[in-house]
């Protein structure tokens, strides 16, 4: 017969407090980020057993997402108050199957004005994990895996299984809404023709 008891993965007292811990897509490994003892934080993998860890970066912060084999980071630097900026989002995209880790850092002049911030923050990955959005909190962006931007890239849901975004575009005047579609591999945007009252 099965053993359904529980079993403790992380060891808490040797990583201190984790601030996240996301399995991999394929189930075999744990990214973990936990506490330093100078109020950073380290990321890990480790095996999905709980054993065999493995620490990439000793300077990791903001939210983390898989993407493939690929772990990614996003978080944020401080803004220029000459550019009226409160700060700029990036993404740090590591390969962990290589030792040492390889890692890109993504920037796209992703950045926050002084103004009212939205309340979404998230990292979406593409049903084929090749293509990274997110949101922070009004600043949205999108990029590869492989760590090319996508320019003027709408913020939308990626449609089923398929790796396209759809998306609405509102007209104010006349209090309406119609669907879109954008392919982030080609960058070409296609009206589905769907209207919808915005009230």
């Amino acid at each position: 017969m099965e053993d359904m008891s529980a079993k403790q993965l992380l060891d808490i007292a040797a990583l201190g407090k984790i601030y996240q811990a996301l399995w991999s897509p394929d189930g075999s490994n744990i990214a973990v980020m936990a506490a330093n003892a100078d109020d950073s934080a380290s990321l890990y993998l480790m095996s999905s057993d709980g054993t065999a860890r493995r620490l990439l970066l000793s300077n990791a912060r903001g939210a983390l997402a898989w993407a493939g084999e690929h772990l990614v980071l996003r978080y944020r630097d401080e803004g220029n108050p000459e550019e009226y900026s409160a700060f700029e989002t990036k993404l740090r995209i590591i390969d962990p199957t290589t030792d040492p880790p390889q890692e890109q850092l993504v920037s796209n002049d992703w950045k926050m004005p002084y103004a009212e911030p939205g309340i979404h923050t998230y990292i979406d990955v593409s049903p084929d994990q090749q293509w990274i959005q997110f949101s922070d909190e009004g600043v949205t962006g999108l990029t590869s895996v492989l760590g090319t931007p996508v320019q003027h890239a709408p913020s939308g849901h990626w449609k089923g299984e398929q790796s396209i975004l759809t998306f609405s575009r509102h007209e104010q005047m006349m209090q309406t809404g119609r669907l879109f579609e954008f392919d982030p591999a080609t960058g070409e945007e296609r009206d589905l023709g769907i209207s919808a009252n915005a009230a």
